[in-house]
């Protein structure tokens, strides 16, 4: 007997080899060779037929019968029947139609209707036992839909002829809705479409071979010149501007021009001798340092703090363009400043042989570093020398400057007060990464200076506590830095430790620091040993210090506060969870550039010190590249403060939106103690 029944609403043509299945089901072999077992409901159409007995016969059979039956559906005219059957309301039989369309009511004749039926879809409504008439404006939006998906359709398969002609290096022309493609490409690339944009964009990568993903969607985007192929997606995703807008850069020429030192009342301190310290090839200074001997073993320390907001209104376009930002990036591709460059580099930045407007913390302190007393004021200052790390580090060795050794030597006493309370001094070498004019990825590692790093930060830490303490007394809104105190060492240096087991101790170190954050509620920081911190030294570069800045210059003039806590609240952890944001995406970038400068070295020995041991596994730092990554399983000799010799078993540049960064971009094998 040959049976038709539905499955995967297709009509299949299928020949019953037992009427005695289980459970009262039939055997049965479908025209594309599948054998199962069917309930009798389901059949809709079965005629008698001789089995031929054998798999060639019976699938000779079922392709002429089903040849048949479509050559039959082929003669069907649904519109003539739609027309006849527009007196009979409700269900109309299959043999009905069968006999209106044919004038016979024959198995394959039925069929062929109930096929006609299934697969056109327009003028009836198709069940098991036969056919309901549509009306005619239901007939009418079917087929305005079919012709709408008609047209999507053919937009579909010319953009995908557009992609897969791009991807292969051909031009082609842009198709309708180009523009339209390209932003869902990007928004699918960088964030998540749902509905009908999502099931486009898949469809067209699926039919220009390419993956129905985000790296098919970047490959689509590479290809039309969209992106490049080292695009920073991390920095598209947060949004943040690459350029500022005219309107913006002519707010900031305005203020620099109608800008007047002697628009407000300044402590003129521009005969003190003082200095910047920063970093080599620095372009903006925003604070500096001064030392004037009072006798009796007390000091007068200078923090002068470029005064931006004496520059910057609160609430102008430039401030609020400055919150959004939140902080300056600094990538190994490009640098994007928080603020106008016009301005950090000109009438902010506390530039050498220039009277500069500044915000002036003065510190009476003891030369043990007990602080006896101290105030703000707005201030004029002038930059005497302007000095890199590098600079201030050998005038220290060599006692070449007289301001310098006193300032370290201060910034010793204070550093001995943090760790009696439990503070840490964890200054560890950084990585800098820099894109040459070439398009070359260049690394050099600042080693921290031990006497002017020292310094600096020290002096930095004071002033940053000391505004914490004088907001909180004053009970102002401020955002405190807190950290709970570190865990204690898993392991101590040997007596007389080398430079690598000194650095495999500070690595060990900064990761038993407690969970921290920012609170307006005041907390100590145990990490620092400090009762109270917050961040005002670089309003140049951070909205946080800005605010901080605006806070403090306002108290030290018996002025309002310029934030109340609800503002102050609403400003700071918005900032806090963009800097979070940024930095997380600075490193994923680090990450992915030094993968591309590994890639060819890989099978290349490199050393590493190891400074954690967790199990079978051990932490290490790549000391050329202060790469840190985990080893599995080495031998037991591989203590914490051990160099090693590690060898690059790979390393792939993928963008960060493809892969999981947790260090399967770049991975070694151990090969031996160094």
């Amino acid at each position: 007997m040959l049976a038709e029944y539905m499955e995967d609403r297709k009509v299949v043509l299928a020949l019953v080899l037992n009427h005695s299945g289980p459970k009262g089901k039939f055997e049965v072999i479908t025209n594309e060779g599948k054998s199962c077992f069917i309930k009798s409901e389901r059949i809709l159409v079965s005629s008698p037929i001789t089995d031929p007995g054998d798999s060639e016969g019976r699938r000779a059979l079922l392709e002429k019968e089903n040849k048949i039956r479509d050559e039959l559906c082929a003669q069907v005219d649904l519109p003539a029947l739609w027309s006849l059957a527009e007196e009979a309301p409700g269900e109309l039989d299959w043999k009905l139609l069968a006999g209106l369309n044919f004038g016979r009511e024959e198995p394959p004749f039925v069929s062929a209707i109930l096929r006609a039926v299934q697969r056109d879809g327009l003028w009836f409504d198709f069940s098991p036992a036969g056919a309901s008439r549509r009306d005619l404006a239901l007939v009418e939006r079917i087929r305005e839909e079919r012709e709408k998906n008609l047209e999507r359709l053919k937009l579909s398969d010319d953009a995908a002829k557009w992609l897969e002609e791009a991807v292969n290096g051909r031009v082609a022309f842009e198709p309708e809705g180009a523009e339209k493609i390209k932003v869902n490409l990007r928004d699918f690339l960088l964030f998540d479409l749902n509905g009908a944009p999502e099931k486009e964009v898949k469809e067209i990568l699926k039919k220009a071979s390419l993956t129905q993903d985000r790296e098919g969607a970047f490959k689509a985007l590479v290809a039309l010149g969209e992106m490049n192929p080292n695009e920073n997606l991390a920095l598209l995703r947060l949004g943040f501007a690459r350029e500022f807008t005219p309107e913006i850069e002519q707010e900031a020429a305005e203020l620099l021009s109608r800008f007047d030192l002697n628009k407000e009342e300044r402590l003129d301190l521009t005969k003190l001798d003082v200095l910047t310290v920063d970093a080599q090839g620095a372009r903006e200074f925003d604070d500096a340092l001064s030392l004037e001997n009072l006798g009796e073993g007390r000091l007068r320390l200078g923090l002068h703090i470029a005064d931006v907001s004496a520059i910057v209104p609160q609430n102008c376009a430039l401030d609020i363009e400055a919150s959004q930002r939140c902080v300056s990036m600094y990538l190994p591709e490009a640098r994007y400043p928080m603020l106008p460059e016009k301005l950090t580099s000109e009438i902010i930045s506390l530039k050498a042989d220039e009277v500069r407007p500044a915000f002036s913390l003065l510190v009476e302190i003891s030369k043990e570093g007990d602080v006896l007393s101290h105030h703000y004021k707005p201030s004029l200052i002038k930059v005497s020398r302007q000095m890199s790390f590098e600079e201030a580090e050998t005038a220290l060795i060599e006692k070449a400057e007289s301001q310098l050794t006193p300032l370290w030597e201060l910034s010793r006493e204070l550093l001995k007060k943090r760790i009696a309370k439990g503070g840490q001094n964890v200054n560890l070498p950084e990585l800098w990464l820099v894109l040459n004019s070439l398009g070359q990825i260049e690394a050099t590692i600042s080693w921290p200076q031990p006497k002017a790093g020292l310094m600096v930060g020290e002096l930095m830490i004071l002033a940053n506590s000391l505004a914490a303490q004088d907001l909180n007394r004053a009970g102002w809104a401020c955002p405190y830095r807190y950290q709970l105190p570190p865990a204690p060492p898993l392991w101590t240096q040997g007596e007389n430790p080398g430079p690598m087991e000194r650095l495999a101790y500070k690595l060990h170190l900064r990761r038993l620091f407690g969970r921290g954050g920012l609170t307006l509620d005041p907390n100590p920081h145990g990490g620092l040993g400090v009762e109270l911190y917050t961040s005002v030294t670089s309003p140049m570069r951070r909205y946080l210090d800005l605010l901080v800045s605006r806070q403090l210059k306002a108290l030290s003039q018996q002025a309002p506060p310029p934030y109340d806590r609800e503002k102050m609240m609403e400003l700071s952890f918005q900032c806090e969870k963009i800097q979070k944001a940024v930095k997380t995406m600075t490193i994923q970038r680090q990450r992915f550039w030094l993968a591309k400068l590994l890639s060819p070295l890989t099978g290349r020995e490199f050393k590493a010190v190891v400074f954690e041991r967790i199990g079978k596994r051990a932490l290490v730092c790549l000391t050329d590249y202060m790469l840190e990554t985990l080893l599995f399983d080495p031998p037991p000799e591989a203590r914490p403060g051990r160099e090693v010799v590690l060898k690059l078993k790979c390393s792939e540049n993928r963008l960060e939106s493809f892969i999981d960064f947790r260090g399967e971009d770049i991975r070694f094998e151990y090969v031996s103690l160094a």
